[in-house]
């Protein structure tokens, strides 16, 4: 499973960012700029120069120069994605526990629960509440919404 599975639960910045550059490349920016705030550089100064270098070394040269046309001289915040990321490591639990308790390897549910609790560090309660989720495939929630 990769993010574009789940490119519906991605903020709409992250959603343009993928469209611009590309699943993999958005991945690496996420990871190394996730939850901070990123100016992107115009190239036109020494600093924006340095900048540009450090987006090109994460995302590589041309999904640099995409960035730059598309998002240049803005400061973009680059969310953790944290929605989507969740929803990928449920997704791959309750594909592990089918394998698990399928006929090629005969776990029970409480012995594949034990070994997904251990395996992706969190209590087996929560292996349970996950289990019994079903993927998620609505959009992000993007605030709460009211009452009136």
């Amino acid at each position: 499973m990769d993010l574009s599975d789940v490119t519906n639960l991605l903020p709409v910045v992250v959603q343009v960012i993928v469209r611009t550059i590309g699943v993999s490349a958005a991945i690496k920016l996420v990871e190394r700029f996730g939850g901070s705030t990123f100016p992107v550089p115009l190239r036109k100064s020494a600093a924006g120069e340095v900048r540009y270098q450090v987006l090109a070394e994460t995302v590589g040269e041309e999904a640099a120069t995409q960035l730059v046309k598309l998002l240049g001289r803005q400061e973009v915040y680059i969310p953790l994605c944290s929605l989507a990321l969740r929803e990928l490591r449920d997704r791959e639990m309750r594909s592990a526990f089918d394998t698990l308790t399928g006929k090629a390897e005969k776990y029970s549910a409480l012995q594949a629960v034990a070994a997904l609790a251990v395996r992706y560090r969190i209590s087996d309660r929560q292996v349970w509440r996950i289990l019994n989720q079903t993927d998620r495939i609505g959009p992000a929630p993007e605030t709460q919404a009211t009452l009136f």
